[in-house]
């Protein structure tokens, strides 16, 4: 595990509304502060998404098959929790004076966002 050091709030990114900040190669924003209430479509690894069963919406198709350790090949999935690949965006809602931690690539801000990204 990391030095906690390693996750002190540094580089901030201010993300004001309907606008995608991403990073390449090995960076990744390991903490989101929201500053007025947002819905965040975030991508990166660890993301985890409710899906009911058979889903369509969002697809199945963009998360990993548990069983098998590859994304799903079709929309066959049981109802639970799944692990969304790196590439597909996981919508989040959020009030006002949340932080959330994870290890983000790319940050999707609705157009009322207002939040504090740190990498």
């Amino acid at each position: 595990m990391a030095h906690p050091s390693n996750l002190i709030g540094k580089n901030p990114h201010y993300i004001t509304g309907a606008v995608t900040a991403a990073l390449i190669g090995n960076d990744y924003f390991h903490t989101i502060s929201v500053l007025a209430d947002a819905v965040l479509t975030v991508k990166g690894g660890g993301v985890f998404q409710y899906l009911a069963a058979n889903s369509s919406s969002p697809a199945a198709t963009g998360h990993i098959d548990p069983s098998t350790g590859v994304a799903f090949t079709a929309n066959d999935n049981d109802a639970g929790f799944y692990e969304a690949l790196a590439a597909t965006g996981v919508a989040i809602t959020i009030p006002a004076g949340l932080t959330i931690y994870g290890r983000f690539t790319e940050i999707a801000s609705d157009s009322n966002g207002k939040s504090i990204a740190y990498r």
